[in-house]
Order: C-alpha cells, then sequence, then structure tokens
C-alpha cells in the first residue's frame, strides 16, 4: 500500500492506499491509524481499490481546526476528502470507532455508498455508556515524573485483557491470549502519536454507538460477528434488536489470520459494485507540510517549508530522531531560503528497511530521496545527537518506557514535558540501528 497525503482544505489527510477495481474506503479503530488496516487490505487488494484514511488527529493527519463535539462533525471533511479524490460510488469498511464513523458517513450519503461493513460494532445502553465516559478515558497530559507513561501501559495492557480495561474481573476477563511486549509498543505509539487528547473521536463513538442509527440504515449493510471481540456481548446487544433485512450477519472466527480471511471472503462476494475506481492521488503539495520522497528501501516521511522556490536547506537528524524532531529547527531557518527534513529509513514515520535490501550509502540514499522532489542540489545541515544512541527494548511490564523517559529529562535538561514527549516518541518509533 501506498502512503500519501491528501489536502484537504488548509489541512493535510494521512492514507494508505493501493490496488484496483471498485473502490472501498476503510475506517480504523482510535487512538490508531490506518497501519492497523493492512492485513485486511492485503486480503482485498486484488479485488478492489482500496483507500484508508487516517481520521483526523490520529496517525499523521491533521487535526480538525475545532473540536468536534459529535462525530457527524468529522463528516463534511470526509466528504471534501473523497470529493478530492473523485469518488462517487463506494463501499466502506470500519472497526469500531471507524465503524462508527462508517455508519455516520453511510446515514448521510446513502446515494454514495453501494455496502457498508461494520466490524466491533454494538450497542451500549445509557448506563453502560455512561460507564464507559466516565473511566475509559484517563488523563494522559505528559507528567514531568513520568506517571502519564504508567497509566499509558496500564490502559495498552489492559486492552488486551478486559473489556472495558478497567473492569479488570473474571465477568469481563477476554479469552485472547497477551501479545507480546512489541505489539503493545507499537500501540502505545499510536497512543502518544494522538496526544493527550487521544480520546477526541474514541469518546464521540461511544455516544454515536446505538442500535436506533444501525434500524435508519437504507444501504446493504454486514455486520461482522467476531467470536472474540472485545466488544461481543455489546454487538449481542446489537443483534437484540429488530434490523432492517438489509442488514445482514457474517460470523468471523476468533483466529486473527483465519478472521481477515473470512472477512475478505465475504466482502469479495457480497459486493454488487462493478464501478471500476482507478486511483488518482493529487500530485500538487502545499508550500509547507509533510509529503513522501521515493527512495530503493521504500517511502521516506519529510517535513518541509517550500515558501520559497530554491535550493533548499536539507536538516539529517541523528540516530534514532526524526524529521518530526526538527519542526522547531524548520520554523526558525525558513525564513531566508526553503527547509526540509528527511526521516532516516527506519526512523520517524520512514519505511523501515525491506527483508533483502541495503541502504549503502546513506548520503547517496537521501540525494536520490531530494531528487525525487526534483532537487539536484541542496544544502546541508547535520543535528548532533539529542535521543540516547541505542534501541529501547520493550518489556511487558512497561518499565522501559519510564527509564526512556528519565533518560531524556538528563539529556534535555533544559526541555519542558512537551519537548520530551516528542522525543520519547520518534525514539519509541526508531527501528533501524546500525
Amino acid at each position: 500500500m501506498k502512503k500519501s497525503f491528501v489536502s484537504v482544505g488548509r489541512l493535510q489527510c494521512h492514507l494508505r492506499a493501493g490496488g484496483r477495481g471498485p473502490a472501498i474506503v476503510l475506517f480504523h479503530a482510535a487512538p490508531f491509524s490506518s497501519a492497523q488496516l493492512l492485513p485486511l487490505m492485503q486480503q482485498l487488494k486484488n479485488r478492489f481499490t482500496l483507500i484508508a484514511p487516517d481520521t483526523p488527529g490520529y496517525g499523521l493527519s491533521d487535526s480538525l481546526p475545532q473540536s468536534a463535539e459529535r462525530i457527524e462533525d468529522y463528516i463534511p471533511y470526509f466528504r471534501q476528502l473523497f470529493d478530492q479524490l473523485n469518488l462517487s460510488k463506494f463501499a466502506i469498511y470500519g472497526t469500531a470507532a471507524g465503524a462508527q464513523m462508517a455508519l455516520r458517513y453511510a446515514l448521510e450519503y446513502p446515494d454514495q455508498v453501494s455496502h457498508l461493513y461494520l466490524d466491533n460494532a454494538g450497542h451500549f445502553d445509557d448506563k453502560q455508556r455512561a460507564d464507559l465516559l466516565d473511566n475509559y478515558f484517563p488523563d494522559l497530559n505528559p507528567t514531568i515524573g513520568g506517571s502519564h507513561l504508567q497509566s499509558l501501559w496500564q490502559i495498552v495492557k489492559g486492552h488486551c485483557q478486559y473489556f472495558p480495561w478497567y473492569a479488570q474481573q473474571a465477568a469481563h476477563k477476554l479469552s485472547t491470549p497477551m501479545p507480546s511486549a512489541e505489539v503493545l509498543h507499537q500501540r502505545a505509539i499510536d497512543y502518544l502519536q494522538a496526544g493527550p487528547d487521544y480520546a477526541r473521536a474514541y469518546r464521540l463513538a461511544f455516544l454515536h454507538e446505538r442500535a436506533e442509527h444501525v434500524q435508519q440504515l437504507k444501504v446493504p449493510t454486514t455486520i461482522f460477528n467476531w467470536a472474540d471481540s472485545p466488544v461481543r456481548p455489546y454487538i449481542q446487544q446489537l443483534l437484540n434488536h429488530d434490523l432492517p433485512p438489509h442488514v445482514q450477519i457474517c460470523n468471523t472466527p476468533a483466529e486473527e489470520t483465519k478472521r481477515y480471511k473470512k472477512m475478505g471472503e465475504h466482502i469479495r462476494q457480497s459486493s454488487s459494485s462493478t464501478l471500476r475506481y482507478t486511483l488518482q492521488l493529487p500530485t500538487k503539495y502545499p508550500a509547507r507540510g509533510q509529503r513522501y520522497c521515493k527512495s530503493p528501501v521504500g517511502q521516506l516521511h519529510a517535513l518541509y517549508d517550500f515558501w520559497k522556490k530554491e535550493e533548499p536547506l536539507l536538516i539529517l537528524h541523528a540516530q534514532g530522531g526524526s524529521a518530526a524532531l526538527m519542526k522547531q529547527n524548520i520554523q526558525q531557518w525558513s525564513q531566508p531560503r526553503a527547509v526540509i527534513a528527511i526521516s532516516k529509513p527506519g526512523h520517524g514515520d520512514s519505511d523501515p528497511i525491506a527483508k533483502g535490501k541495503k541502504v549503502g550509502d546513506m548520503n547517496q540514499l537521501i540525494k536520490n530521496a531530494m531528487k525525487s522532489l526534483g532537487f539536484e542540489e541542496h544544502g546541508f545541515f547535520s543535528m548532533p545527537p539529542s535521543t540516547p544512541p541505542y534501541p529501547l527494548k520493550p518489556d511487558a511490564e512497561g518499565r522501559y518506557l519510564l527509564e526512556a523517559w528519565m533518560s531524556l529529562r538528563s539529556i534535555l535538561a533544559s526541555g519542558g514535558k512537551e519537548q520530551l514527549h516528542i522525543h520519547l516518541l520518534e525514539w519509541m518509533k526508531a527501528r533501524e540501528w546500525s
């Protein structure tokens, strides 16, 4: 799947797209990103053109300029995005919070939706919903002592053991095995990427998760009934309601690989659309923002300010850092000239080095990336190290996060909590070390 940025008004939307055939839009769960959808996209790419946007404020998409008060407030943004992509008729898949986003879009624009696929979608009564809204979203604002990281790990680990994660009693115990520390690490990255306001769309999804909205649907709909879903009891509460005849149920197995295979088979069989869609991503970018550079080892993520059309200054981060750590430098140095910061392979939001690939000379690789943007010549500045030059090693209890936080405090003695937060996040993302 190709990653790209698309302008939606003054905002940039990050998305993953690829495949061929009729179009399907996929909405991820909160507080994650479109990367969560890659296993299902692999099942569908040979039959459909797939478009998976990061919800505003999650992944790498810009936040909405004004805080949304209802899930409906996101829909004009997505309508504008789909218009930008020349999407007129398409299926929609959504999981968890993404299912509520998909459901709302189908209610607002039924003529655009050929089929709706709802995964991890249920019904909560008022008492259940009030309990969730009171307890599900603890404060994750950075604290100088790092206590927010202990709360974060408790949430991430709790999600894998109980639903709701805070109701740690036998009645709420999940049957799924505990994932590895590395998987928990990746989920923690998504929370930190979303930031202290990680609950923005998450909370609104719970408010919207009512059977009455499914009952109002006018489009062909499938509800996936996953045998091991964390919200299985609430899926059953939804299915216990009288649903329209055009809403069908597809039971999916517990094991993840079999589950995605089953969903892929059902989507291929139930899709009625024959309207072939050819994806054409915009080639024009705003004067400042984010984009990707081509390289032999994958897509390299870059932050830039090209308001001056001239030879740019390239800023390259140290090991364990990323382009995101250069934001302040870009702002300072973009006044006299154009500036760009590129994340090395396996750092920040650049692709990791593919198996069997070799980077070779890093300077030549970056030079080729700049050439892909149309720059044969550029200035160069290499930043000194700001993070410890070693990879983080996740542990099952999350102790490594607090240790990393304290290490950064000693290195960035004059930095505030927000600066520590972004340095920790980018250090956590670093996957390639030499």
